[in-house]
């Protein structure tokens, strides 16, 4: 195993749950859940001395009829993270060969290396996703892992290029994983999602992974699910078993509310796409570099001076956003998108600091 791809718990307490700030720095929703799910979660924390459904009740069943599939190709995870994980472990073992995108959410490299595969790194860069490059990964790899929408860049790939992706892996039978936590936000026109594609070929599958953290704002209750063939989801939901009490009542409770209520989740949609334009026209108009995006973040260009704007931004502003350099693009910052209120704010405080560290920076130099 390869001890460079685990996920060691080094960050301070505040960066893991930071109080007291503008909390942009982890793509949590700004509009919250559903009220019908806070109702839904409120209710069931009475329960709390019962265990919950050890299958996820009827949350599988209410995501098996969204997207017209047998319940048994669903399976309902303690968030996205643990299915990534479980899929993992299903599809991986010794000598496995994994490719997984670089530069993008660790929790996908992560999870194959526990599972003992080899990890291939494929490297990417501020443009996002080369189809050329998967569809070249795919056929020396047994598991591919890709990000769609991808995090942190907000790109996407198309349909078009889905359905080769996909077809590409089945032929040189690599088990094709996306995960779609971000689709939401995403515009169908762009956006290619593999829902339709989870097919019942276990020999180079194709599982979807989607998260009810972002689009539908419960992010603190840790639930999601995945699509697959009955085969595949079948093994995945043995291994959860181990743990079979995995998703608690509350947040199955909250999920399945949320779900129900699509009047909701359009209109958190709607709010997003409008802050995030507007924001991004603000800063595009202050001289940032803010590509396009699908998703509830912006991924902006901030220059040399990005590590020092963005521990600026939260020290004198109480503004918290991601510093991208870690995740290999310096100079480069996620941007959670806030609500509209906010963002005449943002966009000064964001200007402000980059004016001033642009002043200290050239005073510096002529010292």
């Amino acid at each position: 195993m390869d001890e460079s791809l685990l996920l060691p718990a080094t960050a301070a307490p505040f960066q893991l749950d930071p109080q007291g700030v503008e909390r942009l720095a982890l793509s949590e929703s700004a509009f919250g859940p559903s009220p019908r799910a806070i109702s839904a979660a409120m209710a069931e924390v009475r329960n709390a001395h019962l265990y919950p459904n050890a299958d996820s009740e009827p949350v599988r069943l209410a995501v098996a009829s969204l997207y017209g599939l047998d319940p048994g190709q669903v399976v309902v995870g303690n968030g996205a993270d643990e299915l990534l994980l479980l899929i993992a472990l299903a599809c991986g073992g010794h000598r496995v060969r994994a490719t997984v995108c670089a530069s993008t959410f660790a929790g996908h490299a992560a999870s194959l290396a526990v599972a003992g595969c080899e990890v291939t790194q494929l490297p990417i860069d501020d443009t996002g996703l080369a189809l050329t490059d998967l569809l070249t990964a795919a056929e020396t790899a047994d598991v591919l892992y890709v990000c769609n929408p991808h995090n942190p860049t907000g790109t996407v790939l198309g349909a078009d290029q889905i359905a080769t992706l996909a077809a590409h892996s089945r032929r040189y039978g690599c088990a094709l994983v996306l995960d779609e936590a971000y689709a939401e936000f995403a515009d169908a026109r762009v956006f290619g999602s593999g829902t339709g594609m989870v097919a019942d070929d276990n020999t180079a599958p194709v599982v979807v992974i989607r998260s009810l953290s972002k689009a539908y704002g419960l992010a603190g209750l840790r639930c999601g699910f995945a699509l697959g063939p009955p085969a595949l989801m079948n093994r995945v939901a043995r291994i959860a078993a181990t743990l079979p009490y995995r998703v608690n009542r509350v947040s199955l409770a909250a999920a399945g509310a949320a779900l129900a209520d699509r009047d909701h989740l359009e209109w958190a949609l709607e709010q997003t796409t409008h802050s995030r334009e507007w924001l991004r026209r603000e800063l595009s108009d202050q001289g940032f570099r803010v590509p396009p995006t699908q998703t509830n973040f912006l991924f902006a260009h901030l220059g040399d001076d990005g590590p020092q704007i963005v521990e600026r931004l939260l020290t004198e502003h109480s503004i918290l956003v991601r510093d991208l350099t870690g995740m290999g693009f310096p100079g480069w910052a996620r941007i959670g998108v806030c609500r509209p209120e906010f963002v005449p704010r943002l966009a000064g405080a964001l200007t402000a600091v980059r004016d001033d560290a642009s002043a200290d920076t050239k005073r510096s130099t002529t010292c």
